[in-house]
């Protein structure tokens, strides 16, 4: 999915938790996040390490978890992603 940009996002005062799995956003700014004082997690995924740092640095109280390589990895089931079993493991 594509958003323009997170800015919409800075009126949810109350958001805890942002998770942007398969979310492109356009500006690559996640900037507005800064502004959310009851934010305590943030997951991204695709290339925006430069946006990253920068978060990290305004909201270092802020756990952030950053995946560079593009989309999850596993098969999306819902609002989950299902990965196959470790090597070595005979069954999930």
């Amino acid at each position: 999915m594509h958003v323009d940009s997170l800015r919409p996002l800075a009126a949810a005062q109350a958001l805890e938790e942002v998770v942007l799995t398969g979310t492109v956003v356009d500006d690559g700014d996640l900037a507005p996040l800064s502004e959310l004082l009851a934010l305590r997690r943030v997951v991204a995924f695709g290339d925006v390490s430069d946006a990253v740092a920068a978060f990290r640095r305004a909201r270092p109280d802020v756990e952030v978890t950053w995946h560079g390589g593009g989309t999850p990895p596993g098969e999306r089931l819902g609002a989950v992603f299902l990965r196959p079993p470790r090597h070595g493991m005979p069954r999930w």
